[in-house]
C-alpha cells in the first residue's frame, strides 16, 4: 500500500485560503502603488524660518568656492604680457602679436588708450583687464615741464663760506639741521682743532649723510 503524500498537495479548503491571501497581497501593492499623499507634512513657521537660513548659508558657501576657484588677477604692467599671461586675460593670439611687435620696435605702452590702439582689443575685455594695468610711476605721476631748479644744486668753492668759522646759528640756517646736530658737528670742530678737508665732517658720529651733505653744500673746510 503506497503510503507517501506530497508535500505540494492541497484540499480544496486550503487552496481557497492560499488565493485569498494573494490577492490580498496584490491589492495592498496596487494600493501603495497607486496612492500618493494629499498633502506634505506640516512644519512651524520656525522651522521653515531655519530651513530658509540654513539654505542661505550654503548658497554663500557655494559662492564664496566659486570665487576662489577663479584665478587671481593681481596689477601688472601691460608692456610685460607674454602669450600665456594674455591668453589668461582672454586676448586673442592676433593682439598679443600686435603688442610684441610694438614693443620689438622699441616703443612703450604709457596708458590705457595706448594699449587700446596698439593690441585692438575689445572694449569689453579692456574694461575688464585695464583695472589691473600698472604703470611707473614717473608715468603715471610725470614732474611738471618747465624750468625747475634742483634745491640740491651745488654750490662753488668761491660761493662757500669757512667751514672752521661756522656758528650754530649758521648751522640751525641750513635745511634739516637741529640743535643735537649743529652742537654734535661743533664738538667735533672743537675736538679735531679744524677742519683740513671737508671729507673730516663725515666722521661725526650720529649725524646722517644727508644732513652732512647739507652743511658740505654750504661750507667748506678748506681756505680760500
Amino acid at each position: 500500500m503506497n503510503t507517501f503524500k506530497s508535500h505540494f498537495f492541497y484540499d480544496r479548503q486550503k487552496r481557497s485560503g492560499i488565493l485569498v491571501f494573494i490577492g490580498l497581497i496584490l491589492i495592498l501593492l496596487s494600493v501603495s502603488f497607486w496612492y500618493k499623499p494629499t498633502h506634505d507634512i506640516a512644519i512651524s513657521k520656525e522651522e521653515q524660518l531655519e530651513v530658509v537660513v540654513f539654505q542661505n548659508q550654503i548658497d554663500s558657501l557655494k559662492l564664496i568656492e566659486i570665487e576662489n576657484r577663479k584665478p587671481k588677477r593681481y596689477p601688472f604692467n601691460p608692456n610685460f604680457i607674454t602669450d600665456y599671461k594674455g591668453y589668461t586675460l582672454g586676448m586673442s593670439v592676433e593682439e598679443v602679436d600686435r603688442l610684441h611687435r610694438f614693443r620689438e620696435s622699441g616703443q612703450w605702452i604709457n596708458s590705457i588708450p595706448d594699449f587700446k590702439k596698439v593690441t585692438q582689443v575689445p572694449d569689453s575685455l579692456l574694461a575688464t583687464i585695464s583695472p589691473y594695468f600698472k604703470f611707473p610711476d614717473w608715468v603715471t605721476n610725470p614732474k611738471p615741464k618747465g624750468k625747475y631748479v634742483s634745491k640740491s644744486k651745488w654750490k662753488t668753492y668761491e660761493e662757500k663760506q669757512d667751514l672752521n668759522k661756522i656758528t650754530l646759528e649758521g648751522l640751525l640756517s641750513i635745511e634739516g639741521i637741529n640743535e643735537v646736530v649743529g652742537d654734535k658737528i661743533l664738538r667735533h670742530l672743537q675736538g679735531i682743532g679744524g677742519y683740513q678737508i671737508d671729507d673730516q665732517l663725515y666722521d661725526v658720529y650720529g649725524v646722517t649723510t644727508k644732513q652732512k651733505r647739507s652743511v658740505l653744500n654750504e661750507y667748506t673746510g678748506l681756505c680760500h
